[in-house]
Formats: structure tokens, sequence, C-alpha cells
């Protein structure tokens, strides 16, 4: 195959000198490149200032600086990218920021106690009494919303080894002998948001206050 207008990146190579100051120099590595692998530049119809890269990253809450050339999104939540030509626009939703994004139906059928998820709104139907357990991992601002939609049957929420849930009546003993109980004779809706990661619950909000901490 014959090969024209070839210049060898070696150092009798290809170098680009500043115009002003010999001592300013470009060179071209190829080194990099795998074998048998030809890569393209293709140039854009515009002007190209190389040693414009963002560094800083503007976002909904301020601005995010690259640490060796790598930008990290973190949460619990879901990230999605699209593109648009030179510009892509990453999203997360969910995560530790006080969103429910998803509502479950408990209609006593399921396995008790059954497990809780962080940022999980909750309507229970069940036809008896119902027992759940509070999610082993959290962080500060997930939220759980409960609503209790029976005015007959009451939903109580167990805890797991070193949590507890404070109230304006107090707080709930320490570990697993602790628990929230609602009233059965009331459609109780509760809130509850993380304070402290993985063991510490507050509720913030409730429709009756009709709730027992034990």
């Amino acid at each position: 195959m014959a090969v024209f207008n070839c210049i060898n990146d070696s150092s009798s190579g290809l170098y680009i000198l500043d115009d002003t100051d010999i001592t300013k120099v470009l060179t071209f590595d190829t080194s990099g490149i795998t074998t048998a692998t030809t890569r393209t530049w293709t140039a854009d119809d515009r002007d190209i200032d190389f040693d414009a890269v963002a560094t800083t990253y503007t976002t909904d809450s301020g601005d995010g600086t690259a640490s060796s050339g790598t930008l990290s999104i973190v949460g619990s939540g879901t990230v999605s990218t699209s593109a648009t030509g030179s510009t892509v626009t990453i999203t997360g939703t969910g995560g530790g920021t006080g969103g429910v994004t998803s509502w479950v139906i408990l209609t006593g059928g399921e396995s008790q106690p059954y497990s809780l998820s962080v940022n999980t709104g909750y309507i229970c139907t069940s036809a008896s009494n119902f027992t759940a357990v509070l999610p082993t991992t959290s962080s500060v601002g997930d939220i759980i919303r409960i609503s209790e939609f029976s005015s007959l049957r009451s939903v109580q929420i167990n805890q797991n080894a070193s949590q507890y849930i404070i109230g304006v009546s107090g707080t709930t003993t320490t570990g697993t002998g602790g628990y929230l109980l609602t009233n059965s004779t009331d459609r109780t809706s509760i809130e509850l948001v993380c304070h402290v990661a993985n063991t510490g619950w507050v509720i913030i909000s409730d429709n009756s206050g009709t709730y027992a901490l034990n």
C-alpha cells in the first residue's frame, strides 16, 4: 500500500515552533494509538483554542470542579445523560434530597415485617394490623411516607439495631426493641426524614398526632 505525505512523530519528525519564540515547541506523539488503528482529527469550521477545556461545571446548586479530568456525580438517585451537539446535559433524580420518587400499595398480603425503602411512599390498605421495618441503609435527607387508609387498623414501624425515631412526644427505644405505632382508630399519615445516616429518623409531618413511640 502506497503511503503519501507522512510525517514520523519521532524526535526527528514533526515540530511546530512559535513564530516569535523558537523555544516554544509543539510535538505530536502517536504511541498511545492501538496497533493497526487509525485515529482521525476532523477540524470544525471554527477557530479552536486547545487550552479552552472546561474545568468548572455549572449545576443547579452551584459549581462543580473536576479532579484529574474526572467529574464525579455523587448521590443515591438516578443519573441520566443526553447530548445535543457539543452540549452534554446530566440529570439526577431522587437520592437523599427529600423527594419521594415512587409509591407502593400495601395490601397486607406482603411478608411481614415489610422492609421499607428510602424515598418511597406507602399507602396501607391492609385489612389487618400491618408491620414494617425501617431500611438498614439511609442518607441524611431521605424520606419515607406512610398513609394508613383503613381507620380500624394500625401500622407498626419497627427498627433495626441502633435505630430510633423522634417525634413531638419523645423518642423510641433505640434498637430492635423500639417502634412507632399508629392509632388503629384514625387514618394516620406520617412522614419521616433521616437526620442521622442509617440510624436516626424524625417525624416531620403527621395528620393527627395519634401515634405511640415505644
